[in-house]
């Protein structure tokens, strides 16, 4: 009973944080947290902030993938031109494509089309790239 309670206060708690516009999940790709405190001088969590660099890539992947080009395509290139992928690594095409069904993927994620989710539920809008 007490983990049944403990993971409702948590959800309810990640729920709040999406509706007040904070993003409630890990690292996003082309997005950077920022620092932040309230009146009170108390943190803020969940606020993040375009990273440039990274947010003209996805665009740019946006853009390719529109103009025909396969995940796999866009992703053979960006390795080629040493481009390091979300987590350092080398990019493959899952990690453009993903899974729409999970939300995943460069291309399924809805936080770059300005809409904030939370265990796969919609509840706020956000930025969006």
């Amino acid at each position: 009973m007490f983990l049944a309670a403990l993971r409702q206060k948590t959800f309810r708690g990640l729920q709040a944080a999406v509706l007040a516009g904070r993003f409630a999940g890990g690292r996003a790709y082309g997005y950077r947290y920022v620092l932040r405190a309230d009146a009170a001088g108390r943190a803020v969590n969940g606020i993040m902030k375009v990273d440039e660099r990274q947010a003209a890539l996805v665009r740019r992947i946006f853009a390719d993938f529109a103009g025909g080009q396969p995940a796999l395509a866009i992703a053979t290139a960006l390795n080629a031109e040493k481009v390091p992928g979300p987590r350092g690594g080398s990019w493959n095409g899952s990690t453009i494509r993903g899974n729409p069904s999970q939300l995943v993927g460069i291309l399924n994620n809805p936080l770059y089309a300005g809409r904030l989710v939370r265990g796969r539920r919609e509840w706020g809008e956000g930025s969006g790239l």
